[in-house]
């Protein structure tokens, strides 16, 4: 069985606006709806709903369904990294939920 890893942000070392970019870039076309989203500490945060595209900034955003009562969190690329098909995300549960990202950004495209 092969895995796949991808990470940006969280331990990145990237210094310069291409690297970032292209690493972004590949971050954001690795994740799709549907993915499994994980904390840290491997609990469940819930589920990929939808992937927008980077900013000016290179930062991208994914809409994650977290409960049956329709909540949803976005999550910035540079806490996200993927490994088998899955999304890792670089704070625990309740730090999410803390952060208040219930809304996403303004900067994100609308579509």
């Amino acid at each position: 069985m092969s895995s796949t890893s991808v990470g940006f942000g969280w331990g990145s070392t990237l210094e310069n606006g291409a690297e970032i970019s292209s690493c972004s870039e590949h971050l954001a076309s690795s994740i799709h709806e549907g993915m499994a989203v994980y904390d840290r500490r491997n609990h469940r945060v819930g589920t990929v709903r939808k992937v927008y595209p980077p900013t000016q900034d290179h930062e991208f955003y994914i809409k994650v369904g977290t409960g049956l009562f329709g909540q949803e969190v976005c999550l910035p690329a540079h806490y996200l990294t993927i490994w088998n098909n899955q999304v890792g995300v670089g704070l625990e549960s309740k730090q999410i939920k803390r952060l208040g990202w219930s809304l996403c950004p303004s900067v994100i495209p609308k579509g």
